[in-house]
């Protein structure tokens, strides 16, 4: 090993903390995952809102995935991956299996408004259903949640209505660019009829249906965004 090399290792494990893959499980196609973690570290107790872990996926590399799923009582979480691109991260999701450690540097909590309202519309793509899982946990038992959720792999679609039906979101399939086919699906949509409108996924997408939003009269305050990517 180089000296480089040492000096890296050094400095990430002075940086970061440890957690163990429980499992990994691969979508059709093997282009989106689910990794369930054990993070003996954490405090899931003190989460008030969206948290990210930022995990090492190549040396001096970090990506943040979404913590969804979480239980305090045995210290274990799920992330979701989106590995159909190109990059660090797709990569590094592919090569992990049971009972590998993993690194992250920290989890980070975002503020969100509490879920304590009735009606809830979710946007965004296949890479934000560990968003809205998330969102869904932090919800109330009286809130009630719809939307829709770009998936262009009729597989897929029918994997998230397999696995995940408690979560109640349409799969869309892609048309132009997620912006557009989330804004035909609006057309059929009583936008005003939301106490909150959760927007996630690609940045451009979500400044143009907040665009929409606000033509249609939604105040910017019903309109909560989160973007993943460009």
């Amino acid at each position: 090993m180089s000296i480089k090399n040492k000096a890296i290792n050094l400095l990430e494990r002075q940086i970061t903390k440890p957690a163990l893959v429980l499992e990994t499980r691969a979508w059709h196609s093997g282009t989106f995952y689910e990794v369930d973690l054990h993070i003996p570290d954490a405090d899931f107790s003190q989460f008030k809102g969206v948290s990210h872990i930022k995990c090492r996926v190549s040396p001096l590399t970090f990506r943040d995935y979404t913590i969804s799923k979480w239980d305090d009582i045995t210290k274990t979480c799920t992330l979701f991956v989106d590995a159909a691109h190109n990059g660090p991260g797709s990569t590094w999701v592919k090569t992990l299996s049971t009972q590998d450690q993993i690194s992250y540097m920290q989890i980070e909590t975002h503020r969100y408004p509490v879920m304590d309202q009735e009606n809830y519309l979710f946007l965004g793509d296949q890479s934000t259903i560990g968003h809205f899982l998330a969102l869904q946990q932090l919800a109330t038992k009286k809130a009630q949640i719809s939307g829709a959720v770009v998936i262009n792999n009729k597989i897929h679609q029918e994997e998230l209505r397999d696995y995940y039906p408690e979560l109640s979101l349409t799969p869309v399939t892609l048309q132009q660019c997620h912006s557009q086919t989330i804004l035909t699906w609006l057309q059929n949509q009583s936008v005003n009829n939301y106490d909150m409108i959760c927007l996630a996924g690609s940045s451009t997408m979500i400044v143009e249906v907040r665009q929409y939003l606000r033509k249609n009269g939604v105040p910017n305050n019903k309109i909560k965004t989160q973007g993943f990517w460009r």
